[in-house]
C-alpha cells in the first residue's frame, strides 16, 4: 500500500494535473473520466486475477486455500507487473505537457470560488496565482485558507463512517443471516457503482455549485451509515444501503480533486490533493482497530 500510494503520486496526480490543463473549462468532466477509468481497471484487474489465480473456483477450507492457488498469486503478479509496464511506456510515449498559464483570465476560470470569496484570503490567493509571491507562500497560504481547512475536516469526519462499513459489510451481513449470493453480489456490483459515481460526480463539478454538490454528497452518505442497521433484515435493502454508499462516498474523491483544481488552481494541486488524501487516510487507519474490534465480536458470537 505504501508503495501504492507512491505510484499515485507520482502517476495519477501529475498526469490528471497535465489533463486538466488541456481542458481548462471541464476539469470535472476530465476528472470523472479518469476516476471512472480506474474503478474500471481495478474490476478488470479482479477478473484477470480469479482466471489466473484460482480458474477451477476452487473453495476454501476454513479461510484457507490448497498451495497450488497461492503459487498462482506469483504468476499474476508478474502478468500485472507486464500489463503495467507496458501501459506506463504507452502513456509516456502519448504524454503531451500542456505548460501552465500565468494569464489572470485563465486562472481566474480555474478558481473562480476563491475569486468571489473576499472573506477568504481573496487577496493573498490572487497575487499568488499570478506569479507575485513564491511557490512557498502560495501553499502555506492556501493550507492555512479557511476553504481548505473546513473541507478537509468535512472529509474526515465523512469518511470514517463509509471506511467502517465496507470493512464490515460482509461480516455483518453474515452475521445477520443476510442471504450469501446477495453478499457476492454486493462486491460483484459495486464497482459499477463506483464507475457511475465518478463520471457523474466530474460532470456535476463543471456545472453545479461545489458547495451544494458538496453537502448533498456528505449528507446523503452519512444518511446511509446511521441506518444502516435498519437494513440487516432484509436482503434487498442491505444491498441497495451498501452500494449507493459506495455511489455516494465514491464521489468524494472526483469532487476532492474538482475541489483542489477548481478552488485553488492548478499550480499546487498536486500538493493540495496530496495534502487531503493523506489527512483522510491518516484518520482512516486511525480507526481501524475499531472495525477490527467489531468484526471479532462478530466471530466470538458465532
Amino acid at each position: 500500500m505504501i508503495v501504492s500510494g507512491i505510484g499515485t503520486g507520482i502517476i495519477y496526480y501529475p498526469s490528471t494535473k497535465n489533463a486538466c490543463l488541456w481542458f481548462m473549462d471541464y476539469n470535472g468532466i476530465i476528472i470523472g473520466i479518469l476516476e471512472t477509468m480506474i474503478s474500471l481497471g481495478s474490476f478488470l484487474s479482479a477478473l484477470i486475477g480469479e482466471k489466473i489465480i484460482n480458474k477451477e473456483k476452487k473453495k476454501s477450507a476454513n479461510n484457507l486455500y490448497e498451495l497450488g492457488i497461492a503459487i498462482n498469486i506469483k504468476n499474476f503478479l508478474i502478468v500485472e507487473v507486464i500489463t503495467v509496464f507496458i501501459v506506463l511506456l504507452l502513456s509516456f510515449l502519448l504524454m503531451f505537457v500542456k505548460e501552465e498559464t500565468d494569464n489572470k483570465k485563465e486562472i481566474e476560470k480555474l478558481a473562480p470560488i476563491e475569486m468571489k470569496n473576499k472573506a477568504d484570503n481573496h487577496s493573498n490567493l490572487s497575487a499568488a496565482s499570478t506569479g507575485k509571491k513564491s511557490y512557498k507562500k502560495k501553499l502555506m497560504v492556501a493550507l492555512k485558507s479557511k476553504r481548505l481547512i473546513l473541507f478537509t475536516i468535512i472529509l474526515v469526519l465523512t469518511s470514517q463512517g463509509p471506511a467502517m462499513m465496507f470493512s464490515l459489510y460482509r461480516g455483518i451481513g453474515e452475521d445477520k443471516n443476510i442471504d450469501t449470493g446477495t453478499l457476492q453480489l454486493i462486491g460483484s456490483v459495486n464497482f459499477i457503482f463506483e464507475c457511475l459515481s465518478g463520471i457523474i460526480t466530474g460532470i456535476l463539478c463543471d456545472y453545479v455549485d461545489l458547495k451544494l454538490l458538496l453537502l448533498i454528497i456528505c449528507g446523503v452518505s452519512t444518511v446511509i451509515v446511521s441506518t444502516y442497521c435498519l437494513t440487516f433484515k432484509n436482503n434487498h435493502a442491505f444491498f441497495w444501503s451498501t452500494n449507493l454508499e459506495s455511489f455516494f462516498n465514491g464521489g468524494i474523491f472526483p469532487y476532492s480533486d474538482c475541489y483542489s483544481m477548481k478552488v485553488f488552481g492548478p499550480e499546487i494541486y498536486i500538493e493540495l490533493l496530496s495534502y487531503i488524501s493523506f489527512i483522510s487516510t491518516f484518520f482512516i487507519v486511525a480507526f481501524s482497530p475499531l472495525a477490527f474490534f467489531i468484526e471479532n465480536k462478530l466471530k466470538v458470537k458465532d
